[in-house]
């Protein structure tokens, strides 16, 4: 509709004013039309969509401006990726239980409205965490529809509360146990941890990493930046990181990178998320690093906890046999010999009863050395059983064998004493090589399981 006057004229010449206005009637029958309806259902709701429990499918409806109107995905893989980029971590327990799809008919058959609710804090495009309700309701058999929306404020509080008793231990002193959880939990972490406010300035730092950048104090690095700090060759990887974190709310794990700390570049890996205030807005970034050598250190524990004997510090069954599976691979395609020789000394069972474990202990220790020393690097060397050793040795000529063998029963056989203690030790020793026999591999993972005989 159009509305037109004039103004002035002058010359001949008019100066018009147009007023334009546009109406869209809609049919009465468009109201009840699907596609009118859904279209208006995301003015009430964030998410809309119908999970079907048979075929273990999401269908979500997107925003009516995109162009596709259905969006269908794996079940399992909706969940854990929505869980994982748009729930807080302190609700997701509670989510997956919401979610958990062996009771969901149940439990939405038994509700009185037909339909189950849960309040969760939900992550924003900018990161910023907002209570949003999620509702669960049957529409057909194994069918179910599922919508999300902006809480209301009135149930805030239950939730609130809910969610703090989930961490929280309930305070019986004078001091809040929040504050006393946390200052137990920051000073026994055992990486070097920091957290800083919206501008990535510091505000406080734990003592592993004080001691990391051999700092004496906090306030040597208060409100300032990395970048302040100047211990970045190359600032701007973990510049970009803090403000994806900051600005969408992001988690980064293990990120590699280097900096410098008491004058020498080091390799870490950093870990950053946000910090929340009381009203879900993003008011800072915690975090934590781990450098190359202490993985390093880790990584090496680790694997003397799964192949290194604790007492002779040579290897132990699972040990060997990774051992013995190299030397194969190296004997069948390297085509290179290798013997194994099998050792036991009968003399611990009698020095055990008589002296008892950490002295046989002690003895043990000393004739690992003692064969650590024959073998040197060219071989290796373990443990299977409280008695008895395993070496494995390359060779070219069977003159080598001999002297290793030699060597290996003349050195255990003149240890006579350990610490205040006298012995005397015979070795039985048997050799075993991979081209003599078709059973060679049966034969030593038989020994190694308890089960090994001496061969003539």
């Amino acid at each position: 509709m159009m509305d037109c006057h004039r103004v002035i004229s002058y010359s001949g010449r008019c100066l018009l004013a147009v007023d334009c206005r546009l109406h869209k009637i809609a049919h009465e029958g468009d109201l009840f039309r699907p596609a009118y309806f859904l279209r208006n259902l995301f003015y009430l709701y964030d998410k809309v969509a119908t999970i079907n429990l048979t075929k273990h499918e999401i269908i979500e409806l997107t925003q009516p401006q995109l162009r596709s109107g259905l969006h269908k995905l794996p079940l399992g893989q909706a969940l854990a990726e929505y869980a994982e980029q748009s729930i807080y971590h302190a609700n997701r327990k509670r989510f997956a239980d919401f979610f958990d799809i062996e009771t969901i008919p149940e439990r939405v058959s038994a509700a009185k409205l037909g339909s189950i609710v849960e309040a969760f804090r939900t992550k924003g495009p900018d990161g910023t965490l907002i209570w949003k309700t999620h509702r669960i309701a049957s529409s057909e058999q194994d069918i179910y529809f599922c919508v999300v929306r902006v809480s209301d404020a009135q149930d805030m509080s239950h939730y609130e509360e809910k969610c703090r008793a989930q961490y929280v231990l309930p305070s019986d002193g004078e001091e809040d146990s929040v504050e006393l959880l946390w200052k137990n939990f920051i000073t026994g972490f055992p990486l070097p941890a920091f957290w800083k406010d919206n501008q990535r300035r510091f505000r406080g730092v734990n003592q592993k990493f004080l001691d990391f950048y051999d700092f004496d104090s906090v306030q040597e690095l208060l409100d300032s930046t990395d970048e302040d700090m100047n211990w970045h060759v190359h600032p701007e990887p973990f510049e970009r990181d803090e403000h994806d974190v900051l600005e969408k709310g992001i988690t980064i794990r293990d990120v590699p990178g280097q900096c410098l700390a008491r004058g020498v570049q080091r390799n870490i890996l950093a870990t950053k998320w946000p910090v929340y205030d009381v009203q879900g807005n993003i008011a800072g970034l915690m975090g934590y690093f781990v450098s190359a050598e202490a993985l390093a250190h880790v990584q090496q524990q680790s694997h003397e906890a799964l192949f290194v004997d604790r007492v002779t510090r040579l290897a132990n069954v699972k040990g060997l046999l990774f051992l013995l599976a190299q030397y194969l691979d190296e004997y069948r395609f390297g085509h290179r010999n290798f013997v194994a020789v099998f050792i036991r000394i009968r003399a611990i069972d009698r020095l055990l009863r008589r002296y008892g474990e950490e002295a046989c202990n002690e003895l043990l220790g000393c004739i690992a050395d003692e064969i650590r020393r024959i073998v040197g690097p060219v071989g290796a060397s373990g443990r299977f059983d409280r008695n008895q050793f395993l070496v494995f040795s390359q060779y070219t000529s069977q003159e080598e064998v001999r002297d290793l063998g030699q060597r290996l029963r003349t050195g255990i056989e003149a240890i006579h004493s350990f610490g205040q203690r006298s012995c005397t030790l015979f070795v039985e020793m048997h050799m075993a090589y991979p081209q003599d026999q078709s059973d060679f591999y049966e034969d030593i993972i038989a020994a190694l399981l308890g089960r090994w005989k001496k061969k003539s």
